[in-house]
């Protein structure tokens, strides 16, 4: 037992998420863009929708960009269904 639980922290230190990986945004603003979206995906239209997701492929392409990385590198890399 003392080994499985020697394992499990050794993972969880190992899989700790750090620096230039992890991004983060005030709670408050989280919980406002998600209501936002989910507004949007529920009832907005076509325009809608296509607006909002130029808006997020832009803040994405940010964060891409400040890693080195490109939006079609991210796509190949982490896929768009993962």
């Amino acid at each position: 037992m003392e080994n499985k639980i020697k394992e499990v922290y050794e993972d969880s230190v190992k899989n700790k998420v750090k620096g230039k990986d992890l991004i983060s945004m005030p709670f408050n603003d989280f919980v406002k863009e998600h209501l936002c979206l989910i507004k949007i995906l529920l009832e907005g239209s076509r325009e809608d929708l296509i607006n909002e997701s130029e808006s997020q492929k832009k803040e994405l392409c940010k964060y891409l960009k400040e890693r080195g990385l490109d939006f079609d590198e991210a796509k190949e890399e982490f896929g768009e269904s993962k």
